[in-house]
């Protein structure tokens, strides 16, 4: 069964600090990520990101439309002009829409900023992948 994570932030979570870690662990325990994000403007704010926030700590990762060499970086950025998304053990999704029920994955995680819009926006989110059946939980951040 799928399931959807939601890490609700404190007034002390930069969301750019809470999106690098999140991509470090998946990275460190070797899962495939897909950062998929609304257009390619915030995707490459992600790529960005993961360039320069520890610039000591490489995350191999690339923009999902770009040729790759035998096989595909461990971490994609991607979003949803491209079409369908490609299969992923985790998504990480920064888009302003739940993650598409057809698209394969295993968990979605989600970010909930500290405004009320936010969280009425992801609250919406979590009815929705519990209607599909999704186990769904939450984690606060400080």
């Amino acid at each position: 069964m799928p399931e959807a994570i939601f890490y609700i932030l404190g007034p002390e979570s930069p969301m750019d600090q809470v999106c690098f870690r999140l991509a470090c662990k998946a990275w460190s325990t070797r899962r495939s990520l897909l950062i998929w994000c609304d257009d390619r403007s915030q995707a490459e704010l992600h790529d960005e990101l993961l360039w320069g926030y520890e610039p000591e700590r490489f995350l191999p990762h690339s923009l999902l439309d770009q040729d790759y060499p035998k096989r595909s970086p461990p971490i994609l950025i991607g979003w949803a002009a491209l079409g369908d998304p490609p299969e992923s053990g985790v998504v990480l999704n920064r888009a302003q829409s739940p993650w598409p029920d057809q698209a394969p994955c295993g968990r979605v995680l989600e970010l909930v900023g500290g405004s009320e819009s936010q969280r009425l926006e992801r609250r919406q989110f979590w009815k929705t992948y519990q209607q599909r059946g999704w186990h769904c939980s939450s984690h606060q951040l400080p």
